[in-house]
């Protein structure tokens, strides 16, 4: 597969969105990096340009998509896609070494599941397991972040503040209706509003009730 091969950006994010996406997910995920216990050790791994992977569809003919990659195994790779991806579709990527070569790795999709919206977290699982010391990675880190710099990374990239009022309404309201099913022992309902809060908040880019509290 040529590097050059056109690809198909389906998350349509800014550079600034993908990094809060990033943010927020590594910050639930931090738990179960603890927890879990994994035969190959996953590292971050984030790249300043989209990377190339290319779907064998099931019903046959090829997708190719420009992802953005979050973790890396000797044995995987997950990333960010806009997109459903059936498990089991056979795949192959271009990753780049530290050098800036390009590597040609092929594999099968292992999971796929949705995020938020059209954002879904997909995991490849290579066919040959690869040398993790020819890539740029960095350790997962597992300890809880500064809350001055986590505070300093979500307001870094702040282009609408004028939605701020906005969204913290709706995400009252949300509260109040959270309350009401709570009441009416409806813990669907109430888990349902708790998620509209947290996709809101990591929707728009804008911190938290509790970062607003300071």
């Amino acid at each position: 597969m040529d590097s050059r091969t056109p690809g198909i950006d389906a998350l349509r994010l800014t550079p600034a969105q993908v990094r809060e996406l990033h943010l927020g997910l590594d910050q639930l995920r931090r738990a179960d990096y603890v927890r879990e216990q994994r035969d190959n050790e996953r590292f971050v791994y984030r790249t300043a340009d989209a990377i190339t992977v290319k779907i064998e569809q099931p019903g046959g003919g090829t997708s190719t998509y420009l992802v953005q990659p979050r973790d890396l195994s000797s044995s995987g790779l997950g990333f960010l896609h806009g997109g459903f991806i059936h498990p089991g579709s056979a795949c192959s990527l271009i990753l780049k070494d530290a050098e800036g070569h390009d590597l040609l790795i092929t594999g099968t999709i292992a999971r796929c599941r949705m995020i938020r919206g059209r954002v879904h977290e997909v995991g490849i699982a290579f066919d040959e397991r690869i040398e993790l010391g020819q890539f740029d990675v960095q350790a997962i880190n597992t300890q809880e972040p500064e809350v001055e710099a986590l505070r300093s990374t979500l307001w870094a990239d702040r282009s609408q503040r004028t939605e701020l009022t906005a969204s913290v309404g709706r995400m009252a309201e949300s509260v109040r209706h959270i309350a009401a099913a709570l009441r009416a022992e409806r813990l669907d309902q109430a888990a349902r509003h708790c998620e509209a809060i947290r996709a809101t908040a990591m929707g728009s880019g804008y911190p938290t009730l509790a970062e607003v509290a300071g």
